[in-house]
C-alpha cells in the first residue's frame, strides 16, 4: 500500500528551521506561500492527484499525528504494513534536531516488535526523545510499518537528518538502517555519525531523495490509497492556509 504525506511547508518560497512547536505562526512577510495554480500543478502533473479520484485521508494540525492515524488505520486493518510513503516535505522528519534516534536504537529497537506502537507507555529519559513533528517518521520506521520512503524535497532543502542512521552513516547510501545497540552508545567521538561500538543490524528501508521535486512524476492518477495533509502552524504563515482548503479537492476525509 502507498501513501502520500504532504507538509504544507513545502509550498512556501523559504524553509523555517529551529521553531518549537508552539503554533506561533510564521509572520506573513517572513515566508510567503505559492499560488493556488502552482500549487494545483504540483498535485496534479508531479503527484498525479485529481479531484475526479478523491483519496482517502486526513487533514491534520500536527504532521506527529500522521502517525497516530497510521496506528489507526493499522489496528483498523484498513492499512496493510509495511507501506511505502512517499513524504513532500521541507524537512525528512527523521530526527534530525533531537535525541530521539538514540532512544529509538538504544532502547525502542530492544522491544518486542507488538510493543512498539503503545507510544504512550514508553518511558522516555527526557522530552527530546518523545515522539513529534521532527521525528515520527523514524518511530514509524522502528516499528516496521515503512517498506520504502522517498522525500520529494523543497527547492532549498538540505541534509536534516543524523548520517548515523543512514547504511555505512552515508547520506547517499538509499537505506535507513536500524541500528540495535545493546549498550548506551559510545559518543566519545567528534563526530555524532560515527560512535565506537558495534551494533546489530534490526531492519532497513530503502529510501530515495528527489531533490529537484520537477523531476517527480507519479505514473497514474491516483496512485495511492491513502493521503496525509498537515498545516504545520509553526512552520507556516497564516497566508498559507487556503492550500488546505486546495487539498480538500484531492481528498475524502475518513
Amino acid at each position: 500500500m502507498r501513501i502520500i504525506n504532504i507538509d504544507m511547508d513545502f509550498f512556501l518560497d523559504n524553509i523555517e528551521t529551529g521553531i518549537p512547536f508552539n503554533d506561533i505562526r510564521v509572520p506573513d512577510n517572513q515566508n510567503s506561500p505559492w499560488n493556488e495554480k502552482d500549487v494545483r500543478q504540483f498535485l496534479e502533473s508531479n503527484c498525479g492527484l485529481s479531484p475526479k479520484k478523491t483519496i482517502n485521508g486526513r487533514i491534520m494540525t500536527e504532521h506527529k499525528d500522521a502517525y497516530y492515524f497510521w496506528r489507526e488505520l493499522i489496528t483498523g486493518k484498513r492499512l496493510t504494513v509495511p507501506f511505502e510513503v512517499i513524504h513532500v516535505d521541507a524537512h525528512s522528519d527523521l530526527g534530525g534536531g533531537d535525541s530521539a534516534w538514540v532512544f529509538i536504537y538504544e532502547e525502542v529497537l530492544n522491544m518486542p516488535i507488538e510493543e512498539r506502537l503503545n507510544i504512550e507507555k514508553f518511558q522516555y529519559r527526557h522530552d527530546l526523545e518523545k515522539l513529534d513533528s521532527g521525528n515520527y517518521l523514524l518511530y514509524a520506521i522502528a516499528s516496521h510499518w515503512i517498506k520504502s520512503l522517498t522525500l520529494i524535497c523543497h527547492p532549498k532543502w538540505h541534509e536534516d537528518f543524523y548520517r548515523i542512521i543512514m547504511k555505512d552513516s552515508k547520506d547517499n547510501s538509499g537505506y535507513i538502517q536500524m541500528k540495535r545497540f545493546y549498550k548506551k552508545i559510545d559518543f566519545s567521538v567528534n563526530n555524532i555519525n560515527d560512535t565506537k561500538q558495534d551494533f546489530e543490524l534490526e531492519s532497513e528501508i530503502e529510501f530515495k531523495i528527489v531533490r529537484d521535486y520537477r523531476k517527480y512524476n507519479e505514473p497514474m492518477m491516483g496512485n495511492f490509497d491513502f493521503l496525509v495533509m498537515s498545516q504545520s502552524p509553526s512552520y507556516t504563515p497564516a497566508s498559507a492556509d487556503f492550500i488546505l482548503e486546495v487539498i480538500k479537492d484531492y481528498i475524502t476525509i475518513i
